[in-house]
């Protein structure tokens, strides 16, 4: 009794799985949940989504995982589930289309044949020993697969191609299987993030786009040099990095990067995203003297005190801004002068005179700085994605079979008659039945013509 229960309870599963509305209704939930990830922007930042939303939506959005939807529990289920629903559904028909393939000698079915709509009869004068080689040669040529067989009055003869079409939806199947494990391999293993590298300078981690906590890789990357060209309106026209990926102590890649042509590294994608200026490390500031007008040119290191000629005061860089009230670059001083209290002041690269409005001994000037950038990069990884370009291949393959090739079956029968012999020929295809039953009308014209005093055809 145990075992009728469990034996119904698994068949009920198994139904419940292979159910055709469960394919509909998985498909649906799937087209809907995708819209609205299109409609609501993914991974955005959360003061963004609180003010388009309002506090209530932003907390039940959240609560659902909307914002991030592609990675929630609940997109993954219904994944698996219409995963789960494919690989049902075509294990349940399986035996019955692999019955079909793996058959190794294909041979005439009295059954198939008289189910056959529509076929053609025709009579011969020629006995069925002299015809049937001349039929055998002629339709082994067109559908490969031919076998004969004598009947007490005449032969049989069956002939197919194209038998292995019809696991082509099974491709297309597991095409779809494979689609959704790499979806569900890059949701959970792979990651997004970003990361800026000034010139020179080398990182092993990146930060997560999603929370932004820092993520190791297992390599290093060094921005070598980052260029940038501008148009006369001073728009970006293009900017590249030069990368360089170091692997235990060794550099094992280098290459320069642009927009839409990442650096690719065991599966890490470094897109280039953006750039910037960094504050500069340093300041070449021209002094001089106001009584005497000699110049002097001191070396000025960010925040460190560099002492004025006579050694009764000091000289600090404590800001940069790179753009201070639209003046241009900015740097902002600190000085103490013959026991005078500190005080703080601007010098500006574009307005080399803008410290003759301060009164004192000497007038400060910035000559030049070094200008230094970084490169922002935006980092992916996905290891499902070797998996999706294998599966659209896949899909690729296995629609062109689907939809475009069938397995194609012909059946003849030659009874011995009175002064000759009759024919009776029919076919069938799984697909593109009406093409076929062309193919069949014109092989049975071919074979009226290799009929030795061809007599007459008739209709049946």
């Amino acid at each position: 009794m145990k075992n009728k229960k469990d034996r119904g309870f698994t068949e009920g599963l198994s139904a419940f799985f292979a159910s055709v509305k469960l394919t509909l209704v998985l498909l649906i939930a799937l087209a809907a949940t995708s819209i609205i990830g299109t409609v609501i922007p993914q991974n955005e930042d959360a003061s963004a989504y609180f003010q388009r939303y309002g506090e209530v939506f932003y907390k039940i959005f959240k609560f659902l995982d909307i914002f991030d939807m592609y990675h929630s529990w609940w997109f993954q289920f219904l994944l698996l589930m219409l995963t789960i629903n494919l690989v049902v559904c075509s294990f349940r028909r399986l035996p019955g289309v692999w019955k079909i393939v793996s058959v190794k000698t294909p041979k005439f079915s009295r059954k198939r044949f008289e189910n056959i709509k529509n076929k053609d009869t025709f009579s011969v004068p020629s006995s069925p020993d002299i015809i049937k080689p001349l039929f055998e040669s002629y339709i082994a040529k067109r559908l490969r697969r031919c076998n004969a067989e004598e009947t007490d009055n005449g032969f049989v003869l069956y002939a197919e191609k194209g038998r292995w079409t019809r696991m082509g939806v099974y491709s297309v199947h597991l095409s779809i299987i494979i689609l959704f494990a790499g979806a569900i391999a890059g949701s959970m293993f792979g990651f997004t993030g970003w990361v800026n590298i000034p010139e020179g300078e080398t990182v092993d981690h990146i930060r997560l786009r999603d929370n932004n906590k820092p993520h190791k890789l297992d390599f290093s990357l060094r921005c070598n040099k980052f260029e940038a060209t501008f148009y006369d309106s001073g728009k970006p026209k293009d900017y590249r990095s030069s990368l360089t990926v170091i692997e235990n102590g060794k550099e094992t890649l280098t290459r320069s990067i642009v927009v839409n042509d990442p650096l690719r590294y065991k599966g890490v994608s470094f897109y280039q995203s953006s750039y910037g200026t960094l504050p500069p490390d340093r300041a070449m500031v021209k002094l001089t003297e106001q009584k005497t007008g000699k110049v002097r040119k001191l070396d000025a290191p960010f925040r460190e005190r560099i002492f004025l000629p006579d050694k009764k005061g000091y000289l600090e860089l404590v800001q940069f801004v790179s753009n201070f009230r639209n003046l241009g670059p900015g740097f902002q001083m600190r000085l103490s002068d013959d026991g005078k209290p500190p005080a703080l002041f601007w010098l500006f690269e574009k307005f080399p005179t803008f410290d003759q409005m301060r009164k004192g001994r000497y007038l400060f000037s910035i000559e030049s700085y070094p200008e230094r950038h970084y490169t922002g990069l935006q980092v992916t990884a996905d290891p499902g994605v070797w998996y999706v370009y294998s599966a659209c291949m896949l899909l690729i393959v296995g629609i062109i079979v689907t939809f475009f090739m069938s397995h194609n079956r012909l059946f003849l029968e030659v009874v011995r008659n009175k002064g000759g012999s009759r024919v009776v020929i029919g076919g069938a295809a799984n697909r593109n039945r009406l093409a076929f039953e062309e193919k069949v009308k014109k092989m049975r014209d071919d074979l009226l013509s290799l009929s030795p005093y061809t007599k007459g055809k008739e209709r049946g």
